[in-house]
């Protein structure tokens, strides 16, 4: 190969730097719940989805906006969620998606896009702990309270 053409090879970058140091730890669903819902913008005009990147201790690393979609939906793609996880090097997540119609019944699609993403998690190592949906009225349901992982 031309020595002249890898002087143009695009270098992969990444880099992970907390903003905060302070701990806020995370022990059950309803602490998530109460974190989401602090940072959570139009948590009922469209469906969003945000993943919490926590510790082994269950510290909080951080938050992040994964997809929004509209009143009726949102498409979370996996390798944009695994991205974050990975590049974080997070040993546990949890995801939260709102339903802006109140409706506190997880649908088949996020049933779908939960385990998936539990057994994407496992194969890296990370630990899934919850998948929760929250309401714009209040209340919330836990996926993993519920058993679905």
């Amino acid at each position: 190969m031309n020595k002249r053409k890898l002087l143009y090879v695009s270098e992969i970058q990444v880099d992970f730097v907390p903003k905060y140091r302070h701990k806020i730890k995370v022990k059950e669903s309803k602490h998530a719940e109460e974190v989401f819902r602090f940072i959570w913008e139009g948590i009922s005009y469209t469906e969003s989805m945000y993943i919490m990147l926590l510790s082994s201790a269950g510290n909080i690393m951080g938050v992040k906006k994964v997809s929004e979609g509209s009143v009726l939906g949102t498409v979370a793609d996996p390798k944009k969620i695994f991205g974050i996880v990975l590049k974080s090097n997070a040993p546990n997540i949890i995801l939260a998606h709102n339903h802006p119609s109140g409706n506190p019944k997880p649908s088949e699609a996020d049933i779908k896009i939960t385990k998936k993403c539990a057994a994407i998690a496992d194969l890296h190592d990370v630990k899934m702990l919850d998948h929760i949906i929250l309401m714009p009225e209040g209340g919330y349901t836990s996926m993993a309270d519920e058993g679905v992982i």
